[in-house]
């Protein structure tokens, strides 16, 4: 796994993903498998997919190029929203998380802002969407 920081993005993101980063640190899952809360997230998404809101949930099925080199993002989730007709990036993630994923996801979220982006985090059994 390739390492993301700041540093590899041009001066012109450096600032912004800056202030934007208030970052806890733990070591992450196997990027293979799903955890326990990225499958109770997807059923909530299945849950919007069955109401006529969003369509075609992929997991893990879109890789973004992010910095100068060899950096890459995969987020966990991608559907198509049918009311917007966007595509969502969806981030899951639980209490903690490693620096580079929020790095990599600002990041992206900068570079290519023809997604909606979500970062979608359960803290102490709360669900929030940035």
């Amino acid at each position: 796994m390739t390492r993301c920081r700041v540093e590899d993005f041009s001066p012109a993101y450096q600032e912004q993903i800056k202030r934007q980063l208030n970052l806890p640190s733990k070591p992450s899952h196997n990027d293979d498998e799903m955890n326990g809360t990225e499958k109770e997230y997807l059923k909530m998404l299945k849950g919007r997919e069955v109401s006529g809101i969003i369509d075609n949930i992929k997991i893990k099925a879109i890789k973004f190029r992010v910095g100068k080199e060899r950096c890459n993002y995969t987020p966990d989730f991608t559907c198509y929203n049918l009311k917007t007709g966007r595509i969502e990036v969806h981030e899951v993630k639980g209490g903690f998380y490693r620096d580079d994923a929020r790095v990599k996801f600002q990041g992206c979220k900068l570079m290519y802002p023809e997604f909606d982006w979500m970062w979608c985090q359960k803290k102490e059994g709360v669900w929030t969407v940035e």
